[in-house]
């Protein structure tokens, strides 16, 4: 069966519409979380962005599901892709999301994961991945263990967070003030000079 969110570059469309409206955007976050708790991965997830205008948005929608089932986001603010998935393997990073569209009109947007060896994930993974998102009315997960993949090294603990930047508001029991918690990443080996390259959404 083919697979309806991911095509051969993540997830794209235009924001505020399936795939990209806030709830599809949030269960995408949830579904990452819940895939690399079963994988028992250090539950940490690096978000970068382009320049387009959605990104920030769609990047605190990833971000509220990811940190509703306890996996801490980390912005790298506006990063490349490649930069994302340099950072992903080379500091230990559970997995990792980009929200950009490439070439693709000004409107439009996307989103791409990345497993922790800086690669984009199997198929099969993106698949389970995919029927969990869609499954709007509860999820099933596997037990720990499943879904693991050769290409998913185990992360290392290489980046130290230095400072809490922004949060966002999200629904939780009712409460609109709720927030989740961003910090920015900055790898071991950068000077503190470097600090100055990570922005926050």
């Amino acid at each position: 069966m083919g697979k309806e969110l991911f095509g051969t570059d993540g997830i794209r469309g235009v924001p505020g519409a399936f795939p990209l409206d806030d709830a599809t955007l949030e269960h995408v976050g949830l579904a990452l979380g819940k895939h690399l708790q079963a994988l028992g991965r250090p539950s940490r997830v690096l978000i970068g962005r382009d320049t387009r205008e959605s990104g920030p948005h769609i990047a605190e929608c990833i971000a509220r599901g990811l940190s509703s089932v306890g996996v801490e986001p980390i912005s790298a603010g506006v990063l490349t892709t490649p930069g994302v998935a340099w950072l992903v393997s080379r500091e230990g990073f559970a997995a990792g999301v980009v929200i950009s569209a490439s070439h693709n009109p000004f409107h439009d947007n996307g989103v791409k994961l990345i497993s922790s060896s800086g690669m984009k994930f199997p198929d099969a993974v993106e698949a389970k991945l995919e029927e969990w998102i869609l499954s709007k009315n509860g999820f099933s997960f596997p037990p720990s263990g499943m879904w693991v993949s050769g290409d998913e090294k185990p992360a290392r603990r290489l980046f130290v967070r230095v400072a809490c930047l922004d949060s966002a508001r999200r629904k939780a029991g009712g409460n609109e003030n709720a927030s989740w918690t961003v910090r920015t990443a900055l790898p071991v080996s950068s000077r503190r000079s470097s600090l100055a390259r990570w922005a926050p959404w």
